[in-house]
Order: C-alpha cells, then sequence, then structure tokens
C-alpha cells in the first residue's frame, strides 16, 4: 500500500510504502493475553501480585528459570540460574487485560481475574491442545500458588 505525502512545494513526492512487521510470538497479544489469564488463575484465590506473574513468567519463557523455580519450591537451592526476570512484554500484557477487563485490580494491588475473564479461562481449558507447554509449568507448581511461597522462593534464592 503506497501512500503520497506531502510534497511542501517539492517537485519529487514522497512515498510511504506499509510493510509488515514481524513480532516474536513471545509478545503478541494474542499468546500473552491468554497465557496471563492461565498464570492468575493458578494463583490462589485467582489473585496475583505481578512479582509472581513476573516469576511465572519466567518459568514459562526460560527453560533454566523453570528448573530454577520447581527447585526451589520443592525447597532445593537450584545452581545460580536467575529464577525471575522482570520483562515489559508482561507489564503491557497485563495493562492491556486490566483494559479489556479480564484481570481487574484489587484494593490489595493484586490482580484478580474477573468473571469474563474467567470465562476465557473456561473456553482454554476446554481445548486440551491450547498452551501445552505452558500448562506443563502449571501442572508441576503447587496449587493455589501463594504469593508466600514466591517470596519465600525469591528469598531463598538471594540467601544462598
Amino acid at each position: 500500500m503506497s501512500e503520497q505525502g506531502p510534497t511542501n512545494g517539492s517537485t519529487g513526492a514522497m512515498t510511504f510504502t506499509r510493510r509488515p512487521t514481524s513480532l516474536p510470538p513471545d509478545i503478541r497479544p494474542e499468546w500473552r493475553v491468554p497465557l496471563l489469564l492461565l498464570l492468575t488463575s493458578h494463583c490462589r484465590g485467582r489473585l496475583a501480585s505481578r512479582e509472581q506473574l513476573h516469576v511465572l513468567n519466567s518459568a514459562i519463557l526460560n527453560d533454566g528459570s523453570r528448573r530454577a523455580l520447581l527447585a526451589t519450591l520443592d525447597g532445593r537451592i537450584a545452581p545460580q540460574t536467575p529464577i525471575v526476570q522482570f520483562e515489559p512484554a508482561l507489564d503491557r500484557a497485563i495493562d492491556r487485560c486490566v483494559g479489556l477487563g479480564l484481570l481487574e485490580y484489587m484494593a490489595s494491588g493484586r490482580l484478580k481475574v474477573s468473571d469474563l475473564g474467567a470465562s476465557v479461562v473456561q473456553a482454554l481449558d476446554a481445548d486440551a491442545d491450547l498452551f501445552t507447554r505452558e500448562r506443563e509449568l502449571l501442572e508441576q507448581l503447587p496449587k493455589n500458588l501463594t504469593q508466600t511461597a514466591i517470596r519465600n522462593a525469591l528469598a531463598q534464592r538471594r540467601s544462598s
């Protein structure tokens, strides 16, 4: 698609050509938004802090972080592999989910899956072929993962 720009009295016109932009899969909203809902749903009471979500997100995206988180939650201190990487794409996804009404901020500052978000999670749960790798991690984590468990895991890593 070409668009003619203003010539500002010049003899030659400027032409702009729109080209597709490739986005890595891990920052595409089509993947991030439902993943964020799954991660939040796995936390106790379907409530999660940003810290919890960043830890879980890191474990989803990085096998080293995944092993470190599982080892730490199991009471074994993992090697010096980082357990969390704070990623701006996750914060953008959180903002998008809040804006779409899929997540709500609670007075405590935690995020809660809304009724609309819960319906999306139910639809995701109805199809076992969606998010299979991500669900593998969630199945290995304690049910109703708490903020305390995440804080303890991070504290153990800092003290080792």
